[in-house]
Formats: C-alpha cells, sequence, structure tokens
C-alpha cells in the first residue's frame, strides 16, 4: 500500500506538501495500473485480472492502492488530475489487443487454451504474463460423464428444444454459450435468441451474465440502439453485450453493429471526453421476439453474421420454474467447462458451427420474409413500358397476400414502392387516371404478370 511517506515533498517555505509526481510515480510503481490511452486498467484478484476504471477510477485507486492515512491526504482534485496525467503515460501504456488474447478463457482456477484443449495452472510460466479485463467466475472442471453433473440444464435444454442430449441441437447450443465467453472475434458472429415470449430466452441471457467477472464487463445495449454513441461506448468496452428485445420496425445505419461484430475500429465517446477510436472484442447477444427489417440492401450479409437459436414455445404459469436460474448456477461449473470445450471444437473446425438442420431452415425463412419485396417482384412484377401503370394499393394489395400466402413478413408501401423503382429505373410513380372517375398514384412502366 502507498503510504503517505511515499508522496509527499517539502515546499519553497519548508512545508510537507502532497506531490503530483510524487503521487503518479508511487502508482506506476506499484505495477497494478496501466492505460491504453483512454482509460486506466487496476489489476485486481488473482493478478491476471485487470478492471477497467471508468468514473470509479479515482475512488477504486484510493481504496486499493493507499492506504487511509494516505487517502485523507489526497485531494479529489489532485487525483483526477494524477489519473488524467497516468492515462498517457508511456511508461503504462499497453496495447488494447494484447488485453483479453483471443485463444485463451480465464477461469477462476486457471487460463484455458482454446487450441490445446487445455487448462493452464495460473502459476505457470506459459501463462504468466497474459491479461484480461474479466474472468469467467466459475472452476473449469473435466468430467468422464459431464452430463450427469448437469441434470437441470439438460432437462430445461431438452424440454424447451425437444431435443436429444446426442442431438445436433444439443452441441448447437452449447457451442454458441462457449463462444460467448471467449475473445474470439476473427468469426464474425453474434448470437441471437428468438422466438416465443416466456419461453426461456432471458434465463438463458441471465446466466451467460451471471458467470462473468466482473459485473461491469457485461454491457445492456439494445441493438437499435449501437448508433448512440455513447450507448456504443459502452458495447464497445465490454466482454460481453446482452441486447433486450429488437425493435420490429425498420433499422438502418448497420455500420457499428458490423464493426462491432468483426472487431474492426469504431468511434466512440464517452461523456463529457473527446470521440476516439477503438478497436472492439465484445461478444453479443440478443434476446428478441422478431427480428427488425434490416435496411442495409443486402440482408444476407446480415444473417451470416447471426448465429440464430429459436424458441419455439411458450412456457405456461403452471409449468414455468421461477427457480431455474438458482438452479442452473449450481451447476455453472459443468456447464460452462463443456460449453467452452465444444466451442473449442468449433475452431478445430475451421470456425464452423454445428448448425441443426432445423435451424437452418428457420433461418433461411427469415432471409426469405426479409426479401419478400424482392421476391413479390421477381414473381409477379414486369416492366412493361407501354403500360399505362398499375394503382400503388392494388399492387400492394397483391404483395400483402403473397405475403401472407407464404408466412413472409409484411413490409410497408414505402418500402414496396422504393423496391420497385429500385428495381426497374425507368418506372415512374405517379397521378394516373387508370379509368374514366379514377385518379389514383400508380406505378407507370410496369404490369403484373398474367400467371398471376
Amino acid at each position: 500500500m502507498i503510504t503517505v511517506n511515499n508522496i509527499l515533498t517539502r515546499n519553497g517555505n519548508g512545508r510537507e506538501v502532497i506531490s503530483i509526481e510524487k503521487v503518479k510515480n508511487a502508482l506506476c510503481n506499484t505495477k497494478q495500473i496501466c492505460s491504453d490511452g483512454h482509460s486506466l486498467y487496476l489489476q485486481i484478484e488473482d493478478g491476471f485480472l485487470w478492471k477497467k476504471l471508468d468514473n470509479d477510477a479515482n475512488l477504486s485507486l484510493r481504496m486499493h492502492l493507499f492506504n487511509k492515512e494516505a487517502q485523507a491526504k489526497i485531494s479529489k482534485g489532485l487525483m483526477d488530475q494524477v489519473i488524467k496525467d497516468l492515462i498517457v503515460d508511456t511508461n503504462i501504456l499497453v496495447d488494447i489487443k494484447n488485453i483479453n488474447p483471443f485463444n485463451y478463457v480465464n477461469f477462476r482456477n486457471g487460463i484455458y487454451s482454446l487450441n490445446e484443449k487445455k487448462l493452464y495452472d495460473k502459476g505457470d510460466k506459459a501463462v504468466a504474463n497474459m491479461m484480461f479485463s474479466y474472468m469467467i467466475n466459475v472452476d473449469f472442471i473435466t468430467a468422464e460423464s459431464p452430463l450427469k453433473q448437469m441434470p437441470v440444464f439438460t432437462k430445461f435444454i431438452q424440454s424447451t428444444f425437444k431435443c436429444d442430449v446426442k442431438s445436433d441441437y444439443f452441441v448447437y447450443i452449447l457451442q454458441n454459450l462457449g463462444f460467448l465467453m471467449t475473445s474470439i472475434n476473427y468469426l464474425r458472429k453474434v448470437v441471437v435468441l428468438i422466438g416465443a415470449p416466456a419461453s426461456g430466452k432471458s434465463t438463458l441471457a441471465n446466466f451467460l451474465s451471471s458467470v462473468m467477472f466482473p459485473e461491469s464487463v457485461v454491457s445492456h445495449v439494445n441493438f437499435q440502439d449501437l448508433g448512440d454513441k455513447f450507448r456504443l461506448y459502452n458495447a464497445a468496452y465490454a466482454k460481453l453485450n446482452v441486447g433486450d428485445e429488437m425493435n420490429k420496425g425498420r433499422i438502418k445505419n448497420l455500420a457499428n453493429f458490423k464493426s462491432l461484430t468483426a472487431g474492426e475500429p469504431v468511434v466512440i465517446e464517452r461523456k463529457g471526453h473527446d470521440p476516439f477510436w477503438i478497436r472492439p472484442n465484445v461478444r453479443q447477444l440478443y434476446c428478441t421476439n422478431y427480428l427488425p427489417n434490416f435496411d442495409d440492401g443486402n440482408a444476407m450479409a446480415i444473417f451470416d453474421r447471426l448465429n440464430i437459436i429459436p424458441f419455439y414455445e411458450t412456457v405456461n404459469d403452471a409449468n414455468r420454474d421461477y427457480g431455474l436460474l438458482e438452479k442452473l448456477q449450481k451447476e455453472r461449473d459443468s456447464i460452462v467447462s463443456r460449453a467452452v470445450e465444444e466451442f473449442a471444437d468449433v475452431l478445430k473446425n475451421n470456425g464452423c458451427f454445428t448448425v441443426p438442420n432445423k435451424v437452418k431452415e428457420y433461418k433461411k425463412r427469415c432471409i426469405m420474409s426479409e426479401r419478400s419485396v424482392e421476391e413479390f417482384i421477381e414473381n409477379y412484377i414486369v416492366e412493361d413500358r407501354t403500360f399505362k401503370g398499375v394503382s400503388s394499393v392494388e399492387v400492394y394489395n397483391l404483395y400483402q397476400n403473397f405475403c401472407k400466402l407464404n408466412g413472409f413478413k409484411i413490409k410497408n408501401q414505402t418500402d414496396l414502392r422504393e423496391g420497385i423503382l429500385a428495381k426497374y429505373a425507368n418506372v415512374e410513380y405517379k397521378r394516373k387516371r387508370l379509368a374514366p372517375a379514377t385518379n389514383v398514384w400508380s406505378l407507370c412502366g410496369i404490369t403484373i404478370k398474367e400467371s398471376c
């Protein structure tokens, strides 16, 4: 601990005063702080865990590194200036890419290598210099019969997804849970729990959040809020971002989502500070009843990033287990260990998840639904410059019937009109007298296929 004697100096009048330089030097000499150029980190727990400091930096440094007498002597203003100087001090500067090494997971009882499928003791020289901003707050364990050690989780997955423990579906769920607890971002994947309300989505998300330590490494930024520069800051610096319901409407500007998913540089801003670039490494999990309309021009590129886990059935009140999360907590060592091992196999398989056919079909259906306008145009509309036009209301009614018939998501009239105008450059949208007594908004230059 830093004492008063470590930070005192005498001024020109011979009076003892606190020296900013001595405070900075004393903090650096502890070897328990570092900076990424924008924030300070404090080494806590077992030496491998470095907690990112934000608004709590002043208080955290005082409580952890100074004795009580020294704490009383240092003013808040002086410590704020010390923190500001240390953030840009090259003596303690580290590259943020060196925090949370890709192929390793920090467990309570050791460092797990995804490549080797091996748990290293934290005293092993092979992992001695590693830095993590998080810890999975469980002990990694191996077992000959791991399913016997997590009966509640097994029953939950079997009843929710109607799958056998040896099925691809069971493995796929474990693979995704394991992925969310790692620092692997080059797979460019996001996990989406989608489906009926009260079906277990939140229970699974809350379980994952609960095993992350400290709590501050879990952010809760919704998908549609990633465009907000201040909310983006929270997500970009997190280890796991858990978002709630996605808006059912149109989502624009997906650039931040793509950058977070790929770990590409993105501009973020903390309130009261200048914006800056960061290369994030955050896993994303979203729980939703519906997928939004991805207004990005390329739905396939978005869906390629989504590992969708469909929840099909609502659990009624009579069958709902309100103590399920607590029961899962008791099996956390087995659940997490098995999940991380399953994900290690994904990496050995060139990053390919074991996607069940049922999920593939569900995802295909989602893509088709997202492309309902394009599918409708392809099947019903033909360009004909000699034709005087078709009422936009008539076209939209036909489109609605097409979507209902195929179970597709129905988009609004604007989406349909813009899709047609984008497909056919010579088509005009204007008022047109299609009959002696009707002057209506029409799409001129197209006609409906005769077979329709």
